[in-house]
């Protein structure tokens, strides 16, 4: 097995700060108590082999985690149908209330003398047929006294004389979810009925409760199961799907099918690095680049890039410091040829598997080249409020702009004017926001506010983020083909320039 000592070098320094992050030190006790967690972060860093996997310090963060996209979506659909469900319960469970409600209103209605809906005359008569059928309905039956029912449950009723002789009678009540009542039988009732009635009673086990239970078991069933159809009919997946990639970054996972996807994809990406101090002067211009390249289609691993750039010349924004991966061919990159040093190897396949083949850095005092600047002006009023006005000046097309201003107030900063897009203010990040979208080119505009219980120095740093479509380096993907220069491979390569460290000091 080869090795390379830079490769080794990094790999270490990779290691070196892993031990401290996941043991919370590096001694042997440490170590020890948390050796699983270590080895499941090493494992992320060198291949079974020994060599160095390309992964950064995030990447090696998310794995170890095992964070998955499918399972937040998966999650976020289940919470959608549990509220879902929860929402059209309660609907059902407001209805049977005020069903309840209408029915012990009709029930209470009328004269105090009434009973049930045929009156007293009714009751008397459903009496007068259970004397003469010998029945007590669910309750006893005392055939030594013929003045009828003796022994009764507790709905019974007495309507007889003062002295307490008359005729009494059970009115049955069943309730059911449907709000349906029944109040006595205008038939005498046979034995069989009334065993039936017993034994259902009996195994209600005293008031009917497991009769209720196994109704609001079918209930929340039932409830469940319109939930579930009204989810089917109302949620969007595609919504939470395109809601979970923009917070994971876009997926740049192996999660696509190979065929959806260009043999090889070229990723140029440049990062920004600027300062200003309080005057609005110049202080640092830097630029990171990055080159990486993913390779889909395993039968397009031994590739060679051709680039527009010449390594010896300086560029509009002034000479680069090149950095050429080991395993490239140095004196090939002298003519603007990227390929591996070793013909017979090959690039790693997958998304996941990416390689930076080169990297460089550019810096300048030439402040020309600045893609926007800002004009911070805080001022301290008699009354304890500060006014601040700002304003920007752009110089070149930009996305997504956005400028943080550090407010650690309680209140919202009072808007006096804005010339456009729009503010927020973020009270637990004590930051407001001044959302200006995307720019053209030679465009301006201001903003005005009064923020209260701040000192000066704490509206600063003022930083900007944004987004520019062309990178300064401007290298370009000519060509893409096999070793022997006898195949053209299929390839999309992409931009990118982004603010990282954009601020205004104080």
């Amino acid at each position: 097995m080869q090795s390379n000592i830079l490769e080794d070098l990094s790999s270490l320094r990779m290691i070196a700060k892993l031990i401290p992050e996941y043991c919370g030190g590096q001694d042997e006790e440490s170590v020890s108590e948390n050796a699983f967690n270590l080895l499941y972060a090493l494992d992320e860093v060198i291949t079974p082999m020994g060599y160095k996997e390309n992964v950064t310090y995030k990447q090696i963060e998310d794995f170890v985690k095992m964070d998955s996209a499918e399972e937040k979506l998966s999650e976020i659909i289940q919470k959608s149908k549990e509220e879902n469900a929860a929402e059209v319960m309660k609907k059902k469970a407001d209805e049977l209330a005020k069903q309840r409600a209408e029915l012990r209103r009709k029930q209470q209605g009328g004269s105090p003398g009434s009973f049930g809906y045929k009156g007293l005359d009714a009751l008397s008569s459903i009496g007068s047929k259970f004397r003469g059928s010998g029945q007590s309905g669910s309750g006893s039956y005392d055939n030594n006294n013929d003045k009828g029912v003796r022994s009764l449950s507790s709905a019974t009723y007495d309507f007889g004389d003062d002295n307490g002789q008359g005729d009494k009678v059970r009115i049955e009540r069943n309730d059911d979810y449907g709000g349906r009542k029944k109040y006595g039988n205008n038939d005498s009732d046979s034995d069989d009925n009334n065993k039936s009635s017993r034994k259902k009673k009996k195994g209600g086990g005293g008031k009917g409760m497991s009769g209720m239970s196994l109704k609001k078991k079918k209930n929340r069933d039932k409830l469940a199961k319109e939930a579930e159809e009204l989810d089917s009919r109302t949620m969007d997946i595609a919504k939470y799907a395109n809601l979970l990639e923009s917070k994971s970054g876009g997926g740049d996972d192996d999660d696509f099918d190979a065929s959806d996807l260009p043999p090889i994809e070229i990723m140029i990406s440049e990062k920004l690095f600027v300062t200003f101090d309080r005057d609005g002067a110049l202080k640092k211009f830097e630029i990171k680049g990055d080159m990486e390249v993913a390779v889909n289609d395993p039968s397009s691993t031994q590739c060679v890039i051709e680039t527009n750039i010449n390594p010896s010349k300086k560029l509009r924004f002034g000479k680069p410091t090149w950095r050429l991966h080991p395993r490239m061919n140095s004196s090939q990159w002298k003519k603007g040829i990227l390929c591996l040093k070793d013909a017979q190897k090959k690039f790693r396949v997958g998304r996941s598997s990416k390689t930076s083949i080169l990297k460089w850095r550019m810096t300048t005092s030439d402040d020309s080249n600045i893609p926007i600047t800002i004009e911070f002006w805080p001022e301290a009023e008699s009354n304890g409020t500060i006014t601040v006005n700002a304003q920007y000046n752009c110089s070149q097309p930009l996305k997504n702009v956005i400028i943080t201003f550090p407010t650690p107030s309680r209140q919202e900063p009072e808007i006096s004017n804005v010339d456009n897009g729009d503010t927020a203010f973020y009270r637990n990040d004590g930051e407001f926001q001044w959302i200006l979208n995307d720019l053209e080119e030679d465009t301006e505009g201001s903003l005005e506010y009064v923020v209260d219980d701040v000192q000066l120095e704490d509206l600063y740093p003022v930083s900007v983020h944004f987004e520019i479509e062309n990178t300064y380096s401007q290298i370009e993907i000519k060509d893409v083909h096999d070793v022997d220069d006898e195949q053209k491979y299929e390839h999309k390569a992409k931009g990118t320039c982004v603010a990282e460290k954009y601020i205004v000091e104080s």
